[in-house]
């Protein structure tokens, strides 16, 4: 991954003549990190598209090995490519900066922009880091400094010069007030919050990656870990509260916040210490299976009456599942018999061999709990624990613990689920979103909704938790949405609609953009009823407005 990024960034750093000997030394690049497939086993079509692209640079490499101004071959001859692969990767840095012009490796200053000494700045932040801070709505010039380093677009050894964006004028500074931002929890929101920011706090960092995917691009311009409160939000809070196995659907125009307001009703049920869940772990998809494999004979789902059993992403799962709500987990006693007679036998590796195939059975050992502390009947914990030690454990089990999610009584349960219908079959099978999974020798496309964890998660919505309730919010981009008829007429009790920014809410969002110098330069009141008319009041126009710049 490491050498795919350096590539890449040879290659913008080029100017004019340079880019075709640029694009040979990234394609040398390239050949270091290209993968080998492993024969009888399925791999993911990312991986396939890499190496084909990898052949590409190949012949475009071959091609252009007859240039005069670098002879590859002579490299080739010298055991350039036999060295360290860091090594390599540093000599290729060198060779560029040397056949690059020095002027071509300098940024130009623009007029009415001031300089800051980064030897001199009491800042410690690196530009490729995502790190959110709290938002000074007062002193705009520590938010234009910090922003600037985070943001300067030039190498990383090279930390001299930045260029940082002027902070408000002092007329318009008067007329932005710093309340736009609220900490108090959703439970205590209400119609005079509607307009503010919500910070997440320690709800958000606790908030499992996936979750947060979405809105990252709304966070790096809202600077920080910010939602907008807006009614329907508060509206769904009062739905979850309930949990009386509502499934609600959050409907909306492509821009409008559907992602931002599913994301406010999941730190709802958070902060009200309800478990929840989404169909990911960690910061992917459960369908992005792309270490594992899946078994080539279906079996019945509980959502579909086909469908595959994902042996290596169920056994991950299980881990993350134990290991992100440990407590909750211990709290919930099975409900159902799945066949083990011993729920603590966790056996030690067999073999090395054993140990090479299976390294995350530690794990299940280490996380085993001790005799004197169990309880009198097995728990959820355990159920997951003694499935994480084997693939194939994990994988038989699987249908087994979200029978039993749907059944704990001893908490409520919040399932949320973001682009819907990229999961779900459609009118068509072959209309439907196909996972990155491939199995070249039997399957070569499986839709997401084939895949045993994303089948769970499905059938949550065909009999949502008794004790709880599911939300969950369609897409309206790369993936279609005939099969959402099906959902709405038969399953969802309640939809609701996110529609653009009103007036209140456009104006604060101007407002917070401005206050923490994310726009740039800033737009004086007097030039607001533009920016209302280039946007048309949709959060997603106004995001991009702010993103690109407006002069």
């Amino acid at each position: 991954m490491a050498m795919r990024a350096t590539a890449r960034m040879l290659r913008t750093q080029v100017r004019g003549q340079n880019a075709v000997r640029a694009s040979m030394y990234a394609g040398s690049v390239r050949l270091f990190s290209k993968k080998t497939r492993r024969e009888g086993l399925g791999y993911d079509r990312r991986q396939m598209k890499a190496e084909q692209e990898d052949d590409r640079i190949d012949e475009e490499l071959k091609a252009g090995m007859g240039q005069e101004d670098f002879d590859f071959q002579e490299v080739l001859d010298d055991g350039f490519m036999k060295d360290d692969h860091n090594k390599q990767v540093e000599d290729l840095m060198q060779l560029l900066n040397e056949s690059l012009p020095e002027d071509d490796m300098q940024e130009e200053i623009d007029e009415g922009e001031r300089i800051v000494d980064f030897d001199t700045a009491d800042l410690t932040l690196k530009r490729d880091e995502k790190i959110f801070y709290d938002i000074d709505h007062v002193n705009f010039e520590k938010n234009a400094k910090i922003w600037s380093i985070q943001d300067a677009d030039v190498p990383d050894d090279d930390l001299q010069l930045k260029r940082i964006p002027l902070a408000p004028p002092p007329d318009v500074r008067s007329d932005l007030e710093p309340d736009l931002v609220t900490a108090d929890p959703i439970a205590k929101h209400n119609k005079q919050h509607i307009g503010m920011y919500y910070d997440m706090g320690v709800h958000g960092e606790n908030m499992p990656k996936f979750f947060l995917s979405q809105m990252e691009r709304e966070f790096h311009m809202a600077r920080g870990k910010l939602l907008m409160v807006r009614q329907v939000g508060l509206d769904i809070a009062q739905e979850i509260k309930k949990a009386n196995g509502q499934v609600m659907m959050i409907e909306g125009r492509r821009g409008h916040g559907k992602s931002g307001v599913s994301l406010y009703a999941a730190l709802y049920a958070k902060e009200e210490g309800q478990l929840l869940l989404g169909c990911g772990l960690e910061d992917i998809g459960l369908w992005n299976d792309l270490k594992g494999r899946i078994e080539t004979e279906p079996h019945e789902g509980l959502a579909y009456p086909s469908v595959f059993a994902m042996p290596d992403m169920s056994q991950r799962w299980f881990h993350w599942l134990r290991d992100t709500y440990p407590e909750e987990m211990k709290k919930i006693t099975l409900k159902h018999d799945h066949g083990v007679e011993d729920y603590y036998e966790v056996k030690p590796w067999e073999d090395d061999l054993d140990q090479e195939f299976n390294p995350s059975k530690q794990r299940s050992i280490d996380k085993m709990i001790p005799e004197a502390d169990r309880e009198e009947k097995p728990t959820l914990y355990d159920l997951l624990n003694y499935g994480s030690q084997e693939r194939t454990i994990a994988a038989s089990l699987t249908r087994g613990v979200f029978e039993e999610i749907r059944d704990i009584t001893e908490m409520k349960v919040c399932i949320v689920m973001d682009d819907f219908n990229s999961i779900i079959i459609n009118r068509k099978e072959r209309d439907s979103t196909k996972s990155d999974f491939v199995e070249p020798e039997v399957w070569k496309e499986i839709p997401r909704a084939r895949l045993s964890l994303v089948d769970g998660f499905l059938s949550f919505v065909e009999k949502p938790p008794q004790n709880g309730s599911v939300i969950v919010t369609p897409t309206y981009s790369n993936h279609k949405k005939r099969g959402l008829e099906r959902y709405k007429k038969y399953f969802v009790t309640k939809e609701f609609e996110v529609d653009r920014y009103n007036p209140n809410e456009h104006k604060n969002a101007f407002r917070h953009y401005s206050l923490s110098t994310a726009l740039n330069p800033v737009i004086d009141w007097d030039t607001y009823p533009r920016v209302v008319g280039l946007t048309g009041r949709n959060p997603d126009e106004l995001r991009k407005l702010t993103e690109n710049g407006y002069y």
